[in-house]
């Protein structure tokens, strides 16, 4: 029997989707198809893959959205590829209740590949009850990326038994091994001149709460602390947020990088003390599975999704509400108050907790839910 041929689908592949599609590859033949080739948000261009995986790609150029249009190319490209089942991203927009129909009127499976959350966003009544009725309707399970995407993906009408983890994931290997290479090195002047800092990784957006950081950052350095804050990263809040650093008085101390692809983010994480995210709304945060494989310890906003699963209170890294910034300069403060030994021991929770967290854990529960008994 030759195994499973598996669709999987998404607006543009990125290097943490393609991590997850070459584990895939290796226990299922993978068929992966992309509405565009580059990703406007951050700026990816196509990232390579293995020889032995084919990336479809239906629009070239940057994604802007709206994949309605595209459905009919969609269906021709699923009825000519024939997948045995269908991995689809979400449930709302066209691409993905396009491939959901048409696994469902060709009885094939279809996984919805989920990270929402039930916090990450204002929930209506009527709107949760329509979702619930199309994602019973169409999807045959789920795969999610932990307890929160799971605990909503199920109030949506999967059943348990037939939710796979893993979705959240990143290529840790890539991390840990270039973070190890990098700090034999040495660090450059640059970021040697900048050492001790807190990182930031992801778009200057709003809905990321740097302003409130800023705040706590503030606060901190008018109190003695002596570590600065890096913000890598790019967005529409870059403007106001470096007006705001000026208005704290905190120029000198914050360094605005800008978005940086993943080689150059190895350096970032590499000479980092500890990652900061403070996010107000944010389903999952795969920087914070980047820097856990980097060997860092973590302040995240208990809003984000993977904190269940990913950070202990004391053990890698502390929690605090995005809203208080008093909370946030206080985590500030608990990890420049450790010393180095207690610090490198947080990084070392977190190495082992994102052992766990591997695009081969979503390339076997992906399989498992596919192979189990319907």
């Amino acid at each position: 029997m030759g195994r499973l041929r598996v669709a999987v689908l998404w607006s543009n592949f990125g290097p943490y989707h393609m991590a997850r599609l070459t584990a895939l590859n290796e226990v299922c033949d993978v068929v992966a198809i992309q509405i565009h080739g580059r990703e406007d948000a951050r700026g990816w261009d196509r990232v390579a893959a293995p020889p032995n995986l084919k990336i479809r790609t239906l629009l070239d150029g940057l994604e802007q959205g709206g994949h309605l249009s595209l459905a009919p190319t969609i269906w021709q490209t699923l009825s000519e590829a024939n997948p045995a089942a269908v991995l689809v991203p979400g449930y709302a927009e066209g691409m993905a209740l396009t491939a959901a129909v048409w696994a469902k009127l060709h009885r094939r499976p279809a996984l919805l590949m989920n990270e929402s959350t039930m916090g990450d966003r204002p929930r209506r009544a009527w709107a949760e009850r329509c979702k619930r009725q199309l994602v019973r309707a169409l999807y045959d399970g789920a795969v999610v990326g932990g307890v929160r995407s799971a605990a909503y993906t199920e109030s949506l009408g999967v059943e348990r038994t037939k939710i796979g983890y893993g979705h959240n994931v990143v290529d840790n290997a890539y991390f840990a091994e270039g973070c190890a290479r990098i700090r034999r090195d040495g660090p450059p002047a640059e970021l040697e001149a900048l050492r001790p800092y807190f990182l930031y990784v992801g778009r200057l957006a709003a809905e990321k709460n740097l302003m409130r950081l800023l705040e706590a950052f503030a606060i901190y350095r008018r109190g003695g602390g002596n570590w600065n804050l890096m913000l890598a990263g790019g967005g529409p809040a870059e403007g106001e947020l470096k007006k705001k650093a000026d208005e704290e008085g905190v120029t000198a101390s914050v360094r605005f990088m800008g978005a940086r692809p993943p080689a150059a983010l190895l350096q970032c994480y590499a000479w980092a003390e500890c990652l900061v995210l403070p996010s107000w709304s944010e389903p999952w945060g795969l920087v914070v599975n980047e820097a856990m494989a980097a060997g860092l310890p973590a302040l995240v906003s208990n809003r984000c999704g993977c904190v269940d699963d990913l950070i202990e209170q004391g053990g890698n890294g502390w929690l605090f509400e995005p809203g208080d910034v008093g909370a946030i300069t206080d985590c500030l403060w608990k990890m420049t108050r450790l010393d180095s030994t207690a610090r490198k021991a947080m990084g070392e929770r977190s190495t082992t907790i994102i052992a766990g967290y591997t695009p081969q854990r979503f390339a076997q529960e992906v399989s498992r839910l596919l192979c189990a008994p319907r």
